[in-house]
Parts: C-alpha cells; sequence; structure tokens
C-alpha cells in the first residue's frame, strides 16, 4: 500500500489547527412552485489541506461555482495541516448530511477509516491521491501520474533551453528544482522535475531546494531565489513544483536589478489563472514564467467524479490527461477554464 505521509500541504503550508468546521453552504434551489424550496439532488463537501494555498482556494471557488450552477448545496472546511482535524471534518460531512466529499488529504491512511465509514452510508469520497491496494476499493482516486507531471514540466524547460540556447556547449546551462517532498506522490513529481538532464545534453542541475515543512513555501521560495541568484548569477531555467510557487519564484526575478528575464525561464506544475497571466506576459519580457503543466479543469472534474459523471476504472481510479501550457496555445487554456 502505498503511503501518503503526513504532509506539509501542496503544497506544504502548515498554519493553526482549524478545530472547527469552516464552512459554507448555498441555498436548496426553488421549485418555481408557489416559493417551496426543493432539496438539491446533491450535497457536496470540500475537506482541503489547508486555504492557505492559492490552488486549494481557488478550488474550492471553482466547487461552490459549478455546485451553485447545478443547484447543489455545498459547504467546505480547511484542515490547515492537521490530520486528526480533517478526519473529524469529514465525519462533520458526513452528520451534515453530504452524499458526495471531495478530499485533498494531508494523511490518506489517517483518512481511511472515515472514508470507508462514508462508503458505507452511502457517501461517495473522491480523495486526490493513489488508490488503496490489496482491498476492495471504497472510494474513488482522482489523480494523475505525478512522475510524468513534472517529467513534463522538465521536458517544457528542455526545449525551451534548446530552442534559446542552441549553441550551447553540454552542461552549461544552470537550471535549479523547486520541489516538495512531504508525500510520495510529490516525491514522484520531483524525481520527474529532475529529468531535464535527460532530455537536453545542454542543462545541469546546479541547485535543488525542498520546500517541505515549510510555514510558508512562497515566502521561502522568494528567499531560495534570492541565494539562488547570489549563488548561481548564471542560472538560465528554474523548475517548480507548482505553479503558485513559480509566480512567487518570478517575483524576485522581475525585481532583482542585473537579472534579465528575457533569458531565462520558469517551468511548472498546476493551472492557476496568475501563472497563465504570467506566461502570456513573459512574450513582452514583463515575466520569466515560460509554461507550466496541468490536467484541463480539475475542478470540474473533481466533482464530475463525485456525481457519477467521469468514467473511473475497477479500481476506482480516474487519471487526468496533462497539458503544457505556453504563450503559443495560453488561449485555449483560458477557454478551457472558462467553458463551463
Amino acid at each position: 500500500m502505498k503511503k501518503i505521509t503526513k504532509l506539509f500541504l501542496l503544497l506544504v503550508l502548515v498554519l493553526a489547527v482549524l478545530t472547527g468546521c469552516s464552512s459554507e453552504k448555498n441555498e436548496p434551489a426553488d421549485s418555481g412552485n408557489g416559493g417551496e424550496t426543493k432539496t438539491a439532488e446533491h450535497f457536496v463537501g470540500f475537506s482541503a489541506m489547508t486555504f492557505s494555498d492559492n490552488w486549494m482556494v481557488t478550488t474550492s471557488d471553482g466547487l461552490e461555482k459549478y455546485c451553485a450552477e447545478r443547484g447543489y448545496e455545498y459547504t467546505k472546511a480547511s484542515a490547515e495541516g492537521v490530520a486528526a482535524t480533517q478526519v473529524n471534518q469529514i465525519e462533520n460531512m458526513i452528520t451534515q448530511g453530504c452524499d458526495v466529499i471531495l478530499i485533498t488529504p494531508l494523511d490518506v491512511e489517517a483518512l481511511h477509516d472515515v472514508m470507508k465509514k462514508a462508503s458505507e452510508q452511502g457517501v461517495t469520497c473522491v480523495y486526490v491521491g493513489d488508490p488503496f491496494e490489496g482491498e476492495e476499493p471504497f472510494a474513488i482516486c482522482l489523480n494523475v501520474d505525478q512522475r510524468e507531471f513534472g517529467s513534463r514540466a522538465a521536458r517544457a524547460a528542455a526545449e525551451w533551453i534548446d530552442k534559446t540556447y542552441p549553441d550551447a556547449a553540454d552542461g552549461s546551462i544552470e537550471v535549479a528544482v523547486f520541489q516538495e517532498g512531504s508525500q510520495d506522490a510529490f516525491i514522484a513529481r520531483a524525481d520527474g522535475l529532475h529529468d531535464v538532464e535527460k532530455f537536453t545534453s545542454k542543462a545541469k542541475v546546479v541547485e535543488t531546494y525542498d520546500l517541505v515543512g515549510q510555514a510558508n513555501p512562497k515566502a521561502m521560495c522568494q528567499e531560495y531565489t534570492d541565494q539562488l541568484l547570489l549563488k548561481h548569477p548564471d542560472v538560465k531555467a528554474i523548475i517548480v513544483h507548482s505553479a503558485d510557487y513559480g509566480n512567487a519564484i518570478d517575483e524576485v526575478i522581475m525585481r532583482t536589478a542585473g537579472v534579465d528575464p528575457t533569458g531565462m525561464g520558469i517551468f511548472a506544475c498546476d493551472w492557476l489563472e496568475a501563472a497563465a497571466n504570467a506566461v502570456e506576459q513573459s512574450v513582452e519580457g514583463k515575466s520569466a514564467f515560460r509554461a507550466f503543466i496541468e490536467s484541463g479543469d480539475f475542478t470540474l472534474a473533481f466533482l464530475q467524479a463525485g456525481v457519477g459523471e467521469l468514467e473511473v476504472n475497477d479500481k476506482l481510479q480516474a487519471i487526468m490527461p496533462l497539458y503544457t501550457i505556453t504563450a503559443e496555445n495560453i488561449q485555449e487554456a483560458y477557454a478551457m477554464h472558462t467553458a463551463e
């Protein structure tokens, strides 16, 4: 059984323990019959690792939007880095009457019993991660191939290096990797981030920074970037665990005197609108963010998995496709995330 260790968060961001369940409901849809209300088809709960990470907040906002459009009730809770809190919050959601609970788990092993309990009571749980092995599946797992996720970012960096520095000697283009090794899935992604040297002989990874356990990983990204630019002023590419962290790094590059952003590239994973904006601005030299890898509309797929609209295999596993987003196809990416 693959173990997903106690995390950090997406991310990583362990702040204060949220002892209560921070929740928010939409009112049931009006039936149009004399002002009477009718019970919503679904009551969806979202249990997040933390809401101090932009991706988690964006996911919750998207879920709330989709639920409102469909007339579903919605509630949310943030565990803020404490696995026991997440267990309690999921139990609260079961008690509240949620029939679908979507989870970004801090420790999937710690959630084993509560998800099984939910299944026995007719509640569909969908968690982000790998399926349990060696037993009958009882919860849907939604994920991507995390190693491939990281490797795609490394490939995008390699292609940019070859295009931007066609005459560079082998091993002459310095690369830094910002990884997050708090759990098995992210360790696999980190392994993929280091594939850049496999994709181009010009690249050489000169520094690796691990953000595991950082209370404020974005601030740490910026501190590490300052250190990187001092130690390796000739670094050309930075490959990053997440787009949120990539934006933080980009801010440092853009504000650092003597650094030419047109000769640098940031490559990351996960959709973030701010990252998409940065990639678009890189064409005009207003950003060093060149590309990121994403899996389409994750939020919609998350919800679809819970309400039975997404195909899953016999392990109750759904694998999402991956897309490489650059300035050339950025408009297609925007359209994909605004289609619904």
